[in-house]
């Protein structure tokens, strides 16, 4: 049986501490960890419960110490979802947040609603979408 990566990376990131997650977010792998992330996205989309949304999801992920952003964008739309490096749309919806709660997020340790409140998550554009979000994706 082929191991669920989804579900080996929540472990992971389960396991690792703020600080631990931070170190690894601040080293060399920073670009390789949330580039999989962002090719692992279209794979956990729910085509059903997006099949009717056309949307592009700008994902800004900051390292606050390096003054340093890495910049993802979600296309949605005919029930799909592709990801890129390379945004070149024009955003529905701007999610920014530090690495750290990032991983927490997608590896369904936190949820976007809690880090809104606590101001580790900030939202610009289509905030229907922005609560929409979690329920188009499986998180482990």
């Amino acid at each position: 049986m082929r191991p669920n990566i989804p579900d080996l990376f929540a472990r992971r990131v389960r396991s690792m501490s703020d600080e631990r997650l931070e170190r690894t977010t601040r080293g060399i792998w920073r670009r390789p960890l949330l580039n999989a992330v962002f090719r692992q996205m279209p794979k956990q989309f729910d085509s059903v419960k997006g099949a009717d949304i056309e949307a592009v999801v700008d994902w800004r992920i900051r390292d606050a110490q390096r003054h340093h952003v890495d910049h993802y964008q979600l296309i949605i739309g005919g029930g799909r979802c592709r990801s890129t490096r390379k945004p070149d749309r024009a955003p529905d919806l701007t999610i920014e947040l530090d690495a750290t709660p990032f991983l927490r997020l997608v590896s369904g340790q936190a949820n976007g609603p809690e880090l809104f409140m606590t101001g580790k998550l900030k939202t610009n554009g289509n905030q229907g979408l922005a609560m929409r979000l979690p329920s188009l994706f499986r998180i482990p």
